[in-house]
């Protein structure tokens, strides 16, 4: 039982993950969130002071309260995103010239072929 925790434990260390791809997805979800709410706050306006009358409130507690949070987590991802640029930055200064190469050499292999086929031409124009 031990063997495949584990197993599962060392492949959760070896799965690569990539931060920025983490901060886009809060991101979108951010997004969508204030969309939303823009849009129950617009629709609000639009509409409710027409049935209720221009001298009716239009204020929605929870309405105001889902602004506020939304606004929270707005500040948190700008500080998890600085914190990813600072932990990069760090982490690149800390790299050996090896480490760099090790690197260029595994992003290139990711490329699609097409990109990969022009950097092997440049690569081959500069050798000559």
């Amino acid at each position: 039982m031990n063997s495949k925790a584990d197993k599962f434990y060392q492949e959760y260390l070896d799965r690569e993950v990539d931060m920025a791809e983490v901060f886009d997805k809060q991101l979108r979800l951010v997004q969508e969130l204030q969309n939303r709410i823009e849009h129950e706050m617009f629709k609000g306006m639009q509409y409710k002071a027409n049935e209720r009358g221009s001298g009716v409130s239009l204020y929605d507690p929870k309405l105001t309260k889902s602004a506020e949070s939304l606004g929270k987590l707005v500040v948190q991802l700008q500080g998890s995103h600085l914190r990813i640029l600072k932990e990069g930055e760090r982490a690149r200064k800390k790299m050996s010239l090896d480490d760099k190469v090790d690197a260029t050499i595994k992003f290139i292999r990711s490329l699609p072929k097409g990109y990969l086929l022009k950097i092997t031409d440049a690569l081959k124009e500069g050798s000559k």
